[in-house]
């Protein structure tokens, strides 16, 4: 039997927002950025730049009714994963 946790309803989220085709274009075109970085083919503050602006679109992505603080949760001084990861986990805390 599963175990009872807060986990649930943020995993059956984040399973509901990563079935949809157009997020999974937006995640398949951010980690493609990723890896042409980890092979030297873009210098990584432009991918970042180009990342930045495809996360800036998960609110039409997901057609959400709340408006998401992009300039609050993107962190240039991190990496392209964690800003994901801190975008898309405020989405989904947020019961889209």
């Amino acid at each position: 039997m599963r175990e009872i946790t807060k986990k649930g309803p943020f995993y059956d989220n984040l399973r509901n927002i990563s079935r949809k085709p157009a997020m999974v274009a937006l995640i398949s075109s951010i980690l493609h950025l990723v890896d042409e970085v980890r092979w030297g083919l873009i210098p990584e503050n432009s991918a970042k730049k180009v990342a930045f602006s495809q996360m800036r679109q998960l609110d039409n992505v997901l057609n959400l009714s709340m408006d998401v603080p992009y300039d609050y949760l993107l962190d240039p001084k991190e990496s392209i994963i964690e800003n994901w990861v801190r975008v898309t986990s405020w989405i989904v805390k947020r019961n889209v």
